[in-house]
């Protein structure tokens, strides 16, 4: 993006968001765009330790001076529960689809939901049979894919009290996520039985 002029990208709200830079260190990554921040990773630290980075990262943006106004932020979670092609993959969510009184072909099967609770918007995707390249090895493991997107618009106020504010998104996402889950998935995903 950083090659298409800013004239262009202002014109075309499709380009809003996109960033135009990336600095990049092992598994992490933030993406800078005009109007936009995002910090990513491949290999979740856990909350405490990732929660620790974007509170870095809220703090070295304000001291810069350059952002004026904050829209909004979101939490955006993206799981592949693996599993093979021949194995019926939509029985691992706690729902029920029927199209024309019969569970749907899970080839080429895409679903799309969105919900609001309290000050939270969260959209919901769910992808049957994804295949995705895991990095550095470029492993390719395949399985449903369950995207979790928790929006906010939150103002400025994120500045200052952005430790509750991500806390409290933090625990709407992962909510978001566990309920879609079965009890036998659940326990498909604990390590050697923990938690």
């Amino acid at each position: 993006m950083a090659s298409v002029p800013r004239n262009i990208r202002d014109l075309n709200p499709s380009l809003k968001y996109q960033p135009s830079h990336r600095l990049s260190s092992g598994p992490h990554s933030v993406d800078i765009g005009d109007c936009s921040t995002l910090l990513q990773t491949t290999e979740y630290p856990g909350w405490d330790n990732f929660k620790h980075r974007i509170e870095s990262l809220i703090d070295a943006l304000n001291q810069t001076g350059f952002v004026k106004q904050i829209e909004r932020f979101s939490f955006k979670y993206t799981n592949l529960i693996e599993a093979s092609k021949s194995e019926k993959q939509l029985p691992f969510l706690n729902m029920q689809i029927e199209l024309t009184g019969k569970a749907p072909n899970e080839i080429g099967f895409l679903l799309r939901s969105e919900h609001t609770e309290g000050n939270y918007t969260t959209i919901l995707q769910i992808a049957p049979n994804t295949s995705v390249n895991i990095p550095p090895a470029n492993i390719e493991i395949s399985g449903l894919m369950i995207d979790v997107d928790t929006i906010r618009n939150v103002g400025n106020e994120l500045w200052t009290n952005h430790t509750s504010i991500l806390d409290e998104g933090h625990l709407v996402a992962k909510q978001n996520f566990i309920s879609l889950l079965t009890e036998s998935t659940l326990q498909r995903l604990k390590p050697n039985g923990g938690t």
